[in-house]
C-alpha cells in the first residue's frame, strides 16, 4: 500500500459533508471489506465478528456553511439524548440529531475556547481567563475566573469535581469554587496531553513520543515511561489501566506506569484514533475502518465509515450507536447502523 498524504483514501463512494449516500453491497466490495476485517488485530479473541456499513448522518449545506465560519472546530462532546456539542474559534454549537436543528450560542468573552466536558447536564469549556459553565433549560452561562499565568492542557471530571491540569500544577474546581494548586509539579517541559489518576496520585504527561509519570505525593519525582520515535496521540483511562497509542501500536499501562501489554498494528494499516468508553474500545484506521470491541462480551464489530480524504483526525467519540469525529476542523456524525455481514469460518453470510 503506497503512502499518501491523506489518512483516508479518495474512494468513489466517499461523500462530502452534507450529502448522505448509501453503499451498494456488490460482491467485490464484500470481498474487500471482509479482507480488511479479517486482518484486524485481536479478531481471534472475539466470539463473533460483524461487519457493518455506516452512512454519514449529514448536516445540511446551510449548516456546514455556518460552521465553516467558526472553523476549525476545537472539540466535540455528546450531551443529553441525541445532542452533539462542539466549539469553534468563537462560538458554541449544539446539534440535535432528532430534529436536525443546529443552534449557535455566542459566548463572552469571545476568546478562543479549547477544552470541553459534560457534567451534571451542564457543559464546561475553557478560555484564557475563565471557565464557562453552560447550563440548559433555561440556557445560562456562568463565568468562573481562573489564573491566567499558564494554559490548561487537560480538564477532567470526577464526581462533582473538575481537575484543571497545567504543566506545573493541578487546580480543583468544585461547583463554582476553584482551589488552586492542590498538587504542584516541578516541571519545565511543555507537555501536550495529560491524564490524572487520583487513586494512585499519579499524573501522566506526554509530548510527541515521550510519556512521563509524576508522583504527585513527591512533586520532584518524575519517571520516564516511554520514549518512542512515533508521536503519542492519546492518553485514555481504561478501568484500572492506561491506554495510549501511536499510528503503529496501542500500549496498555498500569496506573503506576508499568507496561502491561503492547498491541502492534499490522504494517498495511495505521491507527489514527482511539476511544475508550466504559467496556468498549474503538479503533479508527487509515482505511476508514472502525473496530469496536466489547471487552465484557468479548465481541468485535467493524464499521466501514464513508469518509472523505482527510489530512487530520482531531477527535473520535462513541456514544451508544453514534460516532462523532473532527476531520480537518469540521464535525462529522455517523449512525452505526446498516446492513450486517456475519463472518463464519471465513465466509460472509
Amino acid at each position: 500500500m503506497s503512502k499518501s498524504r491523506y489518512f483516508f483514501k479518495n474512494d468513489s463512494n466517499a461523500s462530502s459533508v452534507g450529502h448522505q449516500q448509501n453503499f451498494r453491497p456488490i460482491e467485490s466490495l464484500k470481498f474487500f471489506l471482509f479482507f480488511l476485517a479479517s486482518t484486524l488485530l485481536h479478531s481471534t479473541q472475539a466470539q463473533s465478528s460483524v461487519l457493518l456499513k455506516s452512512n454519514q448522518q449529514a448536516f445540511s449545506q446551510h449548516h456546514i456553511d455556518q460552521i465553516k465560519e467558526d472553523a476549525p472546530i476545537q472539540n466535540i462532546i455528546f450531551g443529553q439524548a441525541n445532542e452533539l456539542w462542539f466549539i469553534g474559534q468563537k462560538m458554541m454549537w449544539k446539534w440535535d440529531s432528532t430534529s436536525k436543528k443546529l443552534k449557535k450560542i455566542t459566548l463572552y468573552p469571545k476568546q478562543k475556547k479549547k477544552l470541553l466536558i459534560f457534567l451534571n447536564d451542564s457543559i464546561y469549556t475553557t478560555t484564557h481567563d475563565f471557565i464557562l459553565k453552560i447550563s440548559q433549560d433555561p440556557l445560562r452561562v456562568t463565568k468562573i475566573k481562573i489564573r491566567r499565568d499558564k494554559e490548561i492542557i487537560s480538564m477532567q471530571s470526577e464526581g462533582e469535581k473538575i481537575f484543571l491540569i497545567y504543566n506545573d500544577r493541578i487546580d480543583l474546581l468544585n461547583k463554582r469554587k476553584i482551589t488552586p494548586s492542590i498538587y504542584q509539579i516541578d516541571n519545565d517541559t511543555s507537555y501536550q496531553k495529560a491524564l490524572f489518576i487520583s487513586k494512585s496520585k499519579a499524573l501522566f504527561m506526554s509530548k510527541e513520543g515521550q510519556l512521563d509519570i509524576f508522583d504527585l505525593e513527591d512533586k520532584r519525582q518524575k519517571k520516564s515511561v516511554l520514549k518512542l520515535k512515533n508521536k503519542i496521540y492519546s492518553l485514555e483511562k481504561e478501568n484500572n489501566f492506561i491506554l495510549t497509542h501511536t499510528r503503529h501500536s496501542a500500549i496498555r499501562l498500569s496506573n503506576f506506569g508499568s507496561i502491561i501489554q503492547t498491541f502492534p498494528i499490522e504494517s498495511q494499516r495505521s491507527l489514527i484514533s482511539v476511544n475508550i468508553n466504559n467496556n468498549k474500545h474503538s479503533y479508527l484506521y487509515n482505511d476508514s475502518l472502525l473496530e469496536v470491541k466489547d471487552i465484557e462480551k468479548k465481541t468485535t464489530k467493524y464499521y466501514f465509515l464513508n469518509l472523505p480524504k482527510t489530512k487530520k483526525v482531531s477527535q473520535l467519540l462513541i456514544n451508544n450507536r453514534k460516532v462523532a469525529l473532527v476531520l480537518d476542523g469540521l464535525p462529522y456524525l455517523f449512525d452505526l447502523t446498516g446492513q450486517t455481514y456475519t463472518q463464519k469460518n471465513g465466509v460472509i453470510l
